[in-house]
């Protein structure tokens, strides 16, 4: 029996063919009747592995997933009643095979909630910077103790959007006597480039 997998469970025309004794061609004309009838869905389709002798040419469907199990099962059912039995047999021990353990589902879970929970904190410290540090070119330097002309803190403010912006760290405007409105940056984007 022929098994294709990449992390999900999957079974092919050839398997029915196997699994019920009837011909391959038999069983692919069956698939094209329901799928016209619209009781199932086009599964998907795949060329056939050429063997050393030259044969099996042509192409095979494949079944994956709840639904291509579903329509496996009405096939074969299709097919051949008595065979129906082998064929969810089968899907049991492709279950079992590619069932996980509880320590496997637990560690998957725990993997999920630290990546949640690293992603909250890292909205939340965006968000504190964004509301309580944030400074103005001119505030930073005077904190630091530089002295900065009007046309170097123009020059530096430039600079701070333009980094702001590829980092994607929000740039917020705040309230100036001077001019009205000035933009304030993060701490870590002022001490970038005032290093």
């Amino acid at each position: 029996m022929e098994l294709i997998t990449n992390n999900s469970m999957s079974m092919t025309s050839f398997e029915i063919s196997e699994l019920s004794g009837i011909r391959h061609d038999n069983v692919k004309r069956t698939i094209g009747s329901l799928i016209e009838a619209g009781i199932i869905e086009f599964p998907q389709i795949e060329e056939n592995p050429v063997s050393p002798d030259g044969g099996r040419r042509g192409t095979h469907y494949v079944f994956s997933g709840e639904k291509g199990k579903r329509d496996s099962i009405v096939v074969i059912a299709r097919v051949s009643a008595p065979a129906t039995a082998l064929i969810v047999d089968r899907w049991r021990e492709l279950e079992i095979k590619n069932a996980k353990s509880p320590l496997e589902r637990l560690a998957e879970f725990t993997l999920e909630l630290f990546n949640n929970h690293e992603d909250r904190i890292t909205a939340l410290e965006r968000k504190a910077l964004v509301e309580d540090r944030y400074m103005s070119v001119l505030a930073f330097a005077t904190a630091k103790g530089i002295k900065l002309s009007s046309s170097e803190a123009s020059a530096m403010g430039k600079r701070a959007a333009a980094m702001s912006r590829v980092k994607g760290v929000p740039i917020k405007p705040i309230p100036d006597d001077r001019f009205g409105s000035v933009n304030s940056y993060a701490p870590e984007i002022l001490g970038e480039i005032m290093a």
